[in-house]
C-alpha cells in the first residue's frame, strides 16, 4: 500500500493531468459501481493501516484533480478520517465544495455535497455559507434532489445559521423565478429551502461545540482600516537607507526606546539580546493588497512596507496579549486610500456595498478557516472573535461634500453589519479617532473626528463600543521620520506605539479585562 500511494502522489511531466493519479485514486477509493470492473476501492471500507502523512497527501491531491469522477471517490474516506487529518483538511475540503472539477462534471458534485455534510457534521461555520453559495450556483441536473441534501446539511447548525436567513428566502425566491427545470423540480427546491427556514427559525438552541458558541479559545481580533492601520511608522532605519531620508531617524520608535527616560515603558518590545521582540503568544495575519500574505508571532513588519515598518499591530497585540493570558490571533484587513463612504461601504448604508467591505469579512473567514495551515500549533482548540478595532477616515475626509455628512451613519452601519455577520450581536468594537496631522484638527476634519465619536458613543452600543481619541499623539513634523507625510502621522514611532497602546487598552476594558 504505501508504494501504490507514492506512486499515486508522483508527479510526472508527461502525466500533465495526473492522469494516473486519477485512476489509482478510484482503484484506492471507490466505493460505487462505475461503468465495469471492481466496486470497491482497496481503502473504500478501512484506512486503518494508511501512514497519516501518505493518506492526507493523497486526499489532498485527489481533491486538487481537475476531473469529477476521481474527486468523487474520496468520499468514501470523509466518515473514516481523525481530528488530526480533517484538521489538515479543512481548507481542500472547504474548496472542493465551493468550486466544482472541470471535467467529469455529471460526477462533480457528489464530493461537493459530501464535503458540506462532513463541515456539518463536525459544526464548522465557514459551512452554513458554503450550503447557500452551492445551493444557488449549483449543477441544474438534478438539482431538485440535491437541495434537499444541502438544506439538510444547512440545518445541522440549527440557530447558529439563522444570520442566513434572508439569503435562504432569497434564494427561495430565486428557485421560483427560475425557466429551467419542470414546475415540479422548481416546486421541490423551493419547499426544501422554505422547511429549512422553518427549521433553522424555530431552533432555539445554538451548537454546543467551542468553534460555535466561542469559549475562551483562541482570542480574534480584526485589526480594519486604511494605511493608517496598515502601517507606515518607522520602527529603525535599514543601514542601507540613506539617514537623510528619514530624518536621520528623527521620531523612529527605535530612538523612543533608547531614550534613558522612556526605556521602561518600551522594554517589553526587546528581548534578551536587545533585539526587536518576537512574541509567540500573539499571532499576525495579514493579506496585503496584492496578495502577499504575511503571518506569524507578533513582530515587527506587519505592513505592506518591511521588518522596519510597523503598525497599531504591534502594541495592541502586547497589550490584550497580556490582558488575556490566552493565545492572541490578530487579523489585519486594511488597504490604503480607502474610504468608508464607498470602498468600505456597509450593506446597511444602501447603494453599492464597498468592495473592501466585501473583502474584509471574506479575508476573516478565510483567516478561521485555514487556521490549521496558517498556524500549525493551532490544533482545534476552537477559537472566539472576540473583538472588532476600526482606524480610518483620511479619504472620507477629503470627501467633505458626501463622505463627511454621512460619517457617523455609516459608521454605525458598519458595526452592525459586521456583528451580524459574525452572529455576534455584543461583539466589543473599539474606534480610533483619525490622528493625521493636527492635535486640534479644523473644518471637515474636525467634522469627521466628531461624526466618529457620535456614532461610537451612541446608546445602543453602551458598554460594546468605545471611541479612543488619538490626537494628542500626534508629534512634530521636524521630530519624526517623515516630516511630509501628515496624513502617515508622519511616520512617528511614539504616535503609533501610544495610538496601538490606547486601543488595546479600550478592548481589554470591553473584553473585561481591564
Amino acid at each position: 500500500m504505501p508504494a501504490l500511494l507514492k506512486l499515486a502522489l508522483a508527479d510526472s511531466p508527461g502525466d500533465p493531468r495526473h492522469t494516473t493519479r486519477r485512476y489509482l485514486g478510484m482503484a484506492l477509493f471507490l466505493a460505487d459501481y462505475v461503468d465495469t470492473g471492481p466496486t470497491r476501492g482497496l481503502l473504500a471500507d478501512s484506512i486503518e493501516d494508511v501512514p497519516p502523512e501518505q493518506l492526507v497527501g493523497i486526499i489532498r491531491a485527489l481533491l486538487l484533480t481537475d476531473d469529477g469522477l476521481a474527486r468523487a471517490q474520496v468520499a468514501s474516506a470523509y466518515g473514516k478520517l481523525n481530528d488530526d487529518e480533517l484538521e489538515q483538511l479543512w481548507p481542500d475540503i472547504l474548496a472542493a465544495v465551493r468550486s466544482s472539477a472541470p471535467s467529469g462534471e455529471m460526477f462533480a458534485d457528489g464530493i461537493r455535497v459530501a464535503g458540506l455534510q462532513l463541515l456539518a457534521k463536525h459544526k464548522r461555520p465557514e459551512g452554513m455559507q458554503a450550503c447557500v453559495d452551492y445551493a444557488r450556483h449549483q449543477n441544474p441536473w438534478a438539482s431538485e434532489e440535491r437541495t434537499g441534501a444541502i438544506m439538510q446539511a444547512l440545518v445541522l447548525y440549527g440557530a447558529a445559521a439563522r444570520p442566513l436567513l434572508p439569503q435562504l428566502a432569497e434564494l427561495a425566491q430565486y428557485f421560483r423565478d427560475e425557466k429551467d427545470g419542470s414546475e415540479e423540480g422548481r416546486a421541490k427546491k423551493v419547499a426544501a429551502v422554505e422547511q429549512a427556514i422553518a427549521t433553522i427559525g424555530a431552533t432555539k438552541e445554538l451548537p454546543k461545540e467551542s468553534r460555535m458558541t466561542g469559549g475562551r479559545k483562541l482570542q480574534v481580533f480584526v485589526l480594519a482600516g486604511q494605511s493608517n492601520m496598515e502601517g507606515p511608522a518607522i520602527a529603525d532605519l535599514d543601514p542601507t537607507w540613506n539617514p537623510k531620508d528619514y530624518n536621520d531617524g528623527r521620531g523612529s520608535l527605535a530612538q523612543y526606546a533608547h531614550d534613558p527616560a522612556r526605556r521602561k515603558q518600551y522594554a517589553h518590545l526587546f528581548d534578551a539580546q536587545g533585539k526587536w521582540a518576537v512574541r509567540k503568544d500573539v499571532w499576525v495575519r495579514y493579506q496585503l493588497e496584492d496578495g502577499t500574505l504575511k503571518k506569524g508571532p507578533l513582530a515587527l513588519g506587519f505592513t505592506p512596507y518591511d521588518e522596519h515598518h510597523f503598525g497599531p499591530e504591534l502594541e495592541f497585540g502586547h497589550v490584550v496579549g497580556d490582558a488575556l493570558g490566552a493565545q492572541v490571533l490578530l487579523v489585519k484587513t486594511a488597504w490604503g486610500g480607502k474610504s468608508l463612504y464607498a470602498d468600505f461601504r456597509p450593506p446597511s448604508s444602501g447603494g453599492t456595498v464597498g468592495p473592501y467591505y466585501t473583502k474584509m469579512i471574506r479575508e476573516v473567514r478565510e483567516a478561521l478557516e485555514r487556521l490549521p495551515k496558517d498556524f500549525p500549533a493551532y490544533k482545534n482548540e476552537g477559537w472566539e472573535l472576540a473583538g472588532f478595532v476600526w482606524y480610518q477616515g483620511w479619504n472620507d475626509g477629503c470627501d467633505p461634500e458626501h463622505a463627511v455628512p454621512e460619517y457617523e451613519q455609516n459608521l454605525v452601519n458598519l458595526i452592525h453589519d459586521v456583528r451580524n455577520e459574525f452572529n455576534a450581536p455584543k461583539l466589543p468594537v473599539v474606534v480610533g479617532e483619525i490622528t493625521g496631522a493636527w492635535v486640534k484638527a479644523e473644518g471637515e476634519w474636525d467634522a469627521l473626528r466628531k461624526a466618529q465619536r457620535a456614532a461610537a458613543t451612541r446608546a445602543e452600543f453602551a458598554g460594546t463600543v468605545a471611541f479612543v481619541q488619538t490626537h494628542d499623539f500626534v508629534r512634530k513634523p521636524e521630530d519624526s521620520p517623515n516630516p511630509e507625510h501628515g496624513h502617515h502621522e508622519f511616520g512617528n514611532g511614539e504616535t503609533y506605539y501610544l495610538v496601538g497602546h490606547a486601543l488595546g487598552e479600550a478592548m481589554a476594558q470591553l473584553c473585561g479585562v481591564r
